[in-house]
């Protein structure tokens, strides 16, 4: 049984064709995003993408598998976006490091 189950967001024909087409690529993706947030400590959503020069499209599904498999959790910390907003940042679960 696959842990990370169905991909966050995809709802329309077009997402789950996209769904579909990167699902090969995400457990490495995947692996790229734990990796990042372990070795970089606790991080926002845009800081990840930014180190990992990743799309949000791309990252964000991946981060929310790795929330919904507790390997990561909020670490009840908050940056701030480019925006100036206020964001989550992400740490690895400790059972994980």
């Amino acid at each position: 049984m696959d842990i990370f189950g169905t991909p966050p967001s995809v709802r329309s024909v077009t997402s789950r064709m996209a769904a579909e087409q990167i699902k090969p690529h995400t457990p490495k993706l995947r692996s790229l995003v734990l990796g990042y947030i372990q070795a970089n400590g606790p991080c926002t959503d845009e800081e990840i993408q930014r180190g990992l020069n990743m799309e949000g499209s791309t990252q964000r599904p991946r981060r929310v598998e790795l929330l919904r498999a507790s390997l990561i959790e909020d670490s009840g910390e908050k940056g701030t976006t480019s925006s100036g907003r206020l964001a989550t940042k992400w740490r690895v679960v400790d059972a994980h490091l």
